[in-house]
């Protein structure tokens, strides 16, 4: 299915696609087990590992990569891991607005080993004067994956906290780089906002402002471990939901009419990130769904023309656009149409 029409399903199916990411976090296919106790300081020890490893259909469950040996020292409680990268250069720049960063901010100032860093999450989580809901971690997953497909494997993690609201789920992606294992990208999904990674480091992240509207980010962690930004995109149902942000003259159209006839859904597009200073749209289309009727595209085009200050394109050349800027940033058909990572769970 291409990146398109997932979105689509995505969008029109949004109860059922929670449903379906629920079941991907306990799927465990392959799971590692592990026993949670405490020592004299409170502090989390890792005891008892073992392992049970089935067959996955469609994506390769053996690590053969030469970098195999410090994730599985992390996973086992003994290597560490650093927030170095994540907070400095272009990976600060890409990640600095967002949740996640106001988490690893309060830990950025060490290194952890997998205990280590549960502890500490957990600690910001459950502090009474703390932003979160106070919950520990109750859930954690991860999957090997092969940013930019180049052979050398990285690491994702997965835990259901409350890092957006309760049971929440926080992605990170580790990377191995000079001997050392950095957080290079991180994304969150919650009742409005949804997100996948896939085999080779293609990033799909979603959210609804209601009913009405909702936003894309396509982006790619490439071979090195950086986040490219490919683009994002707004996708407003219905002209007066769309009327509510952009300035117009009046609608020389009945929209209560028009509605009989078909679905205008209107897409704002952007080819870099947004800052304060710069968050405007680049592009516009729309187009028009579940109609019959030859002439309701010229009808709504009518309608279209009272954002005076917008210049609508295509929809078709919106699409050109959104697989220019993949292209752009390295993330080839093969890299989007990779399997979608099986996470294989913890046990806390």
């Amino acid at each position: 299915m291409s990146n398109r029409k997932r979105r689509r399903k995505q969008k029109r199916m949004a109860s059922i696609m929670l449903i379906v990411v629920a079941l991907i976090l306990v799927a465990g296919v392959g799971i590692y087990f592990y026993t949670s106790n405490k020592d004299d300081n409170g502090n989390t020890v890792l005891s008892g590992f073992t392992e049970k490893i089935s067959n996955v259909t469609g994506s390769d469950n053996t690590d053969n990569s030469s970098n195999s040996d410090i994730y599985e020292g992390f996973l086992s409680g003994n290597e560490k891991m650093s927030f170095s990268y994540y907070m400095s250069g272009d990976s600060l720049s890409a990640h600095e607005n967002t949740t996640d960063y106001e988490l690893f901010s309060q830990l950025a100032d060490k290194e952890y080993t997998l205990p280590e860093l549960v502890d500490g999450m957990n600690n910001i989580f459950t502090d009474p004067d703390g932003f979160y809901v106070p919950q520990e971690i109750s859930k954690m997953s991860y999957a090997y994956l092969d940013c930019g497909k180049d052979g050398n494997k990285e690491l994702a993690l997965q835990f259901v906290c409350p890092i957006a609201e309760e049971e929440s789920t926080l992605t990170m992606v580790l990377k191995e780089m000079d001997g050392k294992l950095q957080l290079v990208h991180s994304f969150d999904m919650w009742s409005r906002g949804d997100g996948s990674i896939n085999e080779y480091g293609y990033v799909a992240t979603s959210g609804s402002g209601g009913a009405a509207l909702h936003y894309f980010e396509g982006g790619y962690i490439d071979a090195s471990g950086k986040y490219n930004f490919a683009y994002s995109e707004e996708d407003y149902t219905g002209v007066d939901a769309f009327a509510m942000t952009f300035d117009h003259t009046d609608f020389n159209q009945d929209i209560e009419e028009l509605a009989l006839e078909g679905n205008v859904e209107i897409f704002t597009l952007r080819t870099k990130p947004s800052t304060m200073d710069d968050y405007m749209p680049e592009k516009y289309a729309y187009a028009v769904d579940g109609s019959t009727n030859p002439n309701l595209e010229d009808t709504y085009k009518d309608v279209m023309s009272c954002f005076t200050d917008i210049n609508f394109i295509s929809y078709s050349e919106m699409m050109k656009l959104e697989t220019e800027r993949n292209q752009a940033v390295g993330a080839t058909d093969d890299i989007i149409n990779g399997n979608e990572l099986e996470f294989k769970e913890f046990s806390l």
